[in-house]
């Protein structure tokens, strides 16, 4: 394992939450574990700006679990309208249950027990743990990804095995310990407001002057990817005759997909008609830009 300046990086990241960072979302400093939950489901895909009129929405029409939970599921697909992915919906439906009847309504309280509910991985697992109940676990999703790429200038790709691995370690070697819901939260926000993917604000930056990207110019390069992007735009005549629906997303991430599934997928969605262009390959990730 390489030597990393992680003290640093932490005791700066959190001044600059402290301090600086005064990014407002309703979810944050949130204590109630069913709302944390909620948001962390409704954000998989999906930007904080779109998912939060649905986490107000959620919120204020099932404001316990066990009120969604005895709610019938295409009601609780009309709430969900417009977000697509809708098995996070029905993961969210039955998890509900789940909790109702054999927990007797208690969100379960350790990381395997949360990991263990449809529909929640790793970084969902890591963000309700952390944030509900402060327990030691670092989240790794993009934001993360690049900002430790960037400053500790790890070049190893973020989409293969071993990059997961490594970053899932540094990223669990830099969390402080005893405020792990603080310091996720900090890391999420600094990657969403600063170290930005594109037009980072580096200047802006607490860490720049111990930034590897920073100081050896390749904030533009990292973080590293192996598999390729392909890009796909709509015709504007397809978009005038309404061949995408008002609610469909922005993009889709096919990563890993089967052919017949991605297609699927796109179909699904978008409601194309299939064209040889919308095929996805199972290395490439694929956006599709309407």
């Amino acid at each position: 394992m390489m030597q990393l300046n992680s003290k640093y990086f932490q005791t700066k990241l959190l001044f600059w939450h402290a301090t600086i960072n005064n990014r407002q979302l309703p979810w944050k400093e949130e204590t109630n574990v069913y709302f944390i939950w909620l948001s962390e489901i409704i954000l998989q895909q999906t930007r904080a700006a779109q998912g939060l009129k649905y986490y107000k929405r959620f919120t204020t029409a099932y404001p316990t679990i066990h009120d969604l939970a005895k709610t019938p599921l295409e009601e609780v697909y009309k709430l969900w309208e417009g977000l697509g992915y809708y098995n996070r919906c029905r993961n969210l439906h039955a998890t509900a249950q789940k909790i109702v009847i054999e927990f007797n309504g208690e969100f379960p309280k350790t990381y395997q027990t949360i990991i263990d509910l449809k529909g929640v991985g790793p970084y969902t697992a890591s963000a309700i743990a952390s944030f509900a109940y402060n327990l030691p676990h670092a989240v790794v999703d993009g934001n993360v990804f690049r900002v430790l790429s960037r400053f500790f200038g790890i070049k190893e790709a973020i989409d293969s095995t071993k990059g997961k691995k490594l970053f899932e370690q540094i990223a669990n070697d830099c969390l402080a310990k005893n405020a792990s819901a603080n310091y996720n939260q900090a890391i999420m926000d600094f990657g969403a407001t600063i170290c930005k993917p594109d037009n980072p604000l580096c200047t802006n930056c607490v860490m720049r002057r111990k930034c590897f990207a920073y100081q050896n110019e390749l904030v533009k390069s990292l973080p590293f990817k192996e598999k390729k992007v392909m890009k796909f735009k709509e015709s504007a005549r397809e978009s005038a005759m309404g061949r995408r629906p008002k609610s469909a997303p922005e993009s889709l991430n096919l990563l890993g997909y089967s052919k017949g599934t991605a297609i699927a997928i796109v179909l699904a969605q978008y409601g194309l008609g299939f064209r040889p262009e919308y095929v996805a390959a199972k290395n490439y990730e694929i956006e599709i830009d309407l």
